[in-house]
């Protein structure tokens, strides 16, 4: 299992990253393959609809494998 700090990060590196940068390589690097990740067909319509889109993580909280962010 990984370290909660570890998780998090990954999850940070998924807002920062993906959805505030568009950098959909991102997600073949923080995503199983048996995972559909969705953010890839989703994140570019979003970031065309909303170009100045950015999401800012206010709260973030790890316990064992969970992470849940409150953002903004």
């Amino acid at each position: 299992m990984m370290s909660t700090e570890t998780n998090k990060a990954i999850v940070r590196r998924l807002w920062e990253e993906v959805w505030n940068q568009g950098n959909l390589s991102v997600c073949d690097e923080i995503f199983d393959a048996d995972y559909a990740a969705h953010e890839k067909g989703f994140v570019p319509v979003l970031r065309a609809a909303f170009p100045d889109l950015h999401f800012t993580i206010e709260d973030m909280i790890a316990e064992d494998d969970k992470v849940v962010t409150r953002h903004t």
